[in-house]
């Protein structure tokens, strides 16, 4: 058979293709389809894509849908403008009232158009039970103002077209519960904040409303069925199916508490009203409150056997988490640090959680067995972790990471009188524990000095690192005994990467550890992409550019500064020898000067001077008043030498 489906490269296309291409006696059918994204995306399966960007491909596209058995429409991913292009592919003139068949088909067509219980949301229940059925359909009411009164309209639309008498199409609507599974549509929100571990999730309302769901591949088995039944589903019984989980619809608690005990540890999650509006998509499917009957058991009451998740998204929570790390590349990456005291384990370790987004766990605060439990917690089992062993040995990791089993032996026919009356002891061997043990293991190597030396550089006392030092030696540096290294690459079967650390910054360490950690790959874990990290790494050089341009500068006008003042002293400085040299000068020449001669510049003028003064003044006692005037003489002289120097 060909099989024609709306949008092949879309979450719930990818999944048609795969269940709808396969035959039930063998071999495969042909799928053709549209894409709403690039060709890259389109499933491997697909045999060939059509569009309508001109009219020649338009005319390929409508001829493409007329040779196939099976016509699959996403309302989810598909425009008004694209049922109308399929209705009239089928030879319907959709515009008359009532619609008109305006040719016939060489072969019968079974038409299948996917819905949403979105729908029905506004839709109240019949019964006491409050139990919507597929032949409720008439009376289905979407919420008001959202776009599924559209969704509504075209529904009726597509029913109304497509199963007239006089034409060979069998036309159906699968209105599907909220998708779930595979990597998840609506729900990915949910499961990625539980997932980082972010502690966001919050109740809407009572959250007592119940939620029908489905999953996305049970969706796509649903579709196979009506499509493949042939005489056992017809339009004119089952026009109509709801495509529901086969268990009772969970309520929005039991959704949101259920993926949060599946990926992360539990918490008290908060209450917010119950919007009015819903924002997004999310919001609009919490905000559901529907109970309803799968069409599917009415017409084949076997198809639990066949359905992927039969009981339900709650029993299945750990299969869907499963999937949705699968869809999404997310990966745990278990890591373990370990090396001598202060060789720099807990620099790489963080640096190591903060980059792959994983939590930072570190052995020496915890015992053995406190250790193994939270390395067994959701959050590791998901995410992974970065376990700093301290100075852990052999013995430690042993037991940390193996557990005791009984050793399965050989049934062979022993003698009945041997050992009769004794009690056979069972023999135990030490097994693995895969699920907690680290996929990478890095082990720093670093000189006993340069460890000290960086010891006393953070200030901690000198006795703890004799006393770490000393036990890392006992544990991995003796000869004669097992160290941390063999346990992993000799038990556990884990490649070791030894790092030395001297001579190497701490960026160095920690690309290559990276290397190491990617060599399989990069995992998705919402770690910034390639581009993002190439612009981190552009911006920190540009900032470390300006940083260093900015240094510069102010070292040069440091040193411009500092030359100004060394001018400005150098110039006090020769003020200063001139002053001395001066005084030095005039000191000499005085000293040269004969004493007659001395006496007659320099002293008999004032000495005469004083004595006519004192004559003239006849004072008590004149040789202190001489005395007196000879000092007020000299100072006044003094100043008026060196005032004008000065000045």
């Amino acid at each position: 058979m060909r099989i024609f489906i709306q949008n092949v490269d879309t979450f719930l296309g990818r999944t048609l293709v795969k269940i709808l291409r396969k035959r039930d006696e063998g071999g495969n059918h042909r799928v053709f389809g549209t894409i709403s994204g690039k060709r890259g995306t389109v499933p491997p399966e697909v045999k060939r894509t059509v569009c309508r960007d001109d009219a020649k491909k338009e005319a390929k596209m409508r001829e493409t849908i007329q040779g196939c058995g099976l016509v699959v429409i996403d309302l989810e991913n598909s425009t008004a403008d694209d049922i109308h292009f399929v209705l009239s592919s089928l030879n319907i003139d959709w515009k008359s009232d009532p619609p008109k068949t305006t040719g016939v088909l060489e072969n019968e067509v079974i038409c299948i158009l996917i819905s949403s219980v979105m729908v029905w949301a506004g839709t109240k229940t019949q019964d006491a039970g409050g139990m919507l059925k597929a032949s409720d359909y008439v009376s289905r009411v979407p919420r008001p103002g959202s776009m599924y009164q559209q969704w509504k309209d075209l529904e009726d639309l597509f029913l109304k077209c497509l199963n007239a008498e006089d034409t060979k199409v069998k036309a159906y609507v699968v209105a599907g519960g909220v998708l779930y599974g595979k990597g998840e549509s609506t729900f990915a929100r949910l499961f990625e904040d539980s997932w980082r571990g972010q502690k966001g999730l919050a109740i809407l309302g009572s959250g007592a409303n119940r939620i029908p769901t489905v999953h996305v591949q049970d969706l796509a088995k649903v579709v196979r069925h009506i499509g493949f039944a042939g005489e056992g589903v017809s339009p004119a019984t089952n026009p109509y199916f709801l495509a529901v989980d086969l268990t009772p619809a969970p309520t929005q608690v039991e959704i949101l508490q259920a993926i949060v005990n599946e990926l992360c540890e539990q918490y008290p999650m908060a209450t917010l009203p119950l919007p009015d509006e819903p924002q997004d998509e999310l919001q609009e499917a919490l905000s559901l409150n529907l109970m309803m009957e799968p069409t599917i058991t009415s017409v084949n009451p076997d198809f639990s056997a066949d359905a992927w998740c039969a009981t339900g998204m709650i029993a299945n929570m750990q299969k869907v988490a499963g999937e949705f790390c699968e869809a999404k590349q997310l990966r745990a990456m278990k890591v373990l640090v370990s090396g001598p005291p202060a060789c720099g384990k807990t620099t790489l370790a963080a640096a190591i959680a903060e980059h792959f987004n994983i939590p930072p766990l570190e052995l020496s605060s915890r015992t053995l067995g406190e250790m193994a439990t939270e390395l067994g917690a959701k959050e590791c089992r998901y995410r992974g972790y970065v376990l700093d062993a301290g100075v852990a040995g052999y013995k430690e990791m042993e037991e940390l990471y193996t557990t005791l089993e009984p050793v399965q032996e050989d049934d062979e026919p022993q003698d009945p009188q041997e050992n009769e009356g004794e009690e056979k002891e069972q023999k135990m061997c030490r097994v693995i524990c895969k699920d907690i043990c680290p996929d990478f293991v890095i082990v720093l190597q670093a000189e006993r000095e340069l460890c000290e030396y960086r010891w006393k550089a953070r200030g901690s006392p000198q006795d703890q690192f004799e006393k770490h030092m000393k036990k890392y030696e006992d544990n991995n540096l003796q000869e004669d005994l097992n160290n941390i290294t063999d346990f992993f690459q000799n038990e556990a079967q884990v490649g070791v990467l030894n790092l030395p650390v001297i001579r190497k910054e701490e960026d160095d360490i920690f690309e290559s550890t990276r290397i190491y950690m990617e060599k399989a790959g990069r995992p998705f874990n919402y770690l910034p992409t390639e581009a993002e990290v190439a612009a981190s790494l552009l911006e920190r050089k540009t900032q470390q550019e300006e940083a260093d341009h900015d240094e510069a500068i102010a070292e040069a006008r440091r040193q411009e500064d500092d030359g100004k003042e060394r001018s400005r002293e150098a110039a006090r400085h020769v003020e200063r020898l001139r002053i001395i040299s001066e005084y030095e000068a005039a000191h000499r020449k005085l000293q040269e000067l004969p004493l007659r001669e001395y006496l007659m510049q320099y002293m008999v003028p004032n000495l005469s001077e004083g004595l006519i003064e004192v004559c003239k003044v006849l004072p008590d006692d004149p040789i202190d008043y001489l005395a007196v005037y000879l000092e007020n003489s000299a100072a006044q002289v003094g100043s008026q030498r060196s005032g004008p120097k000065n000045n």
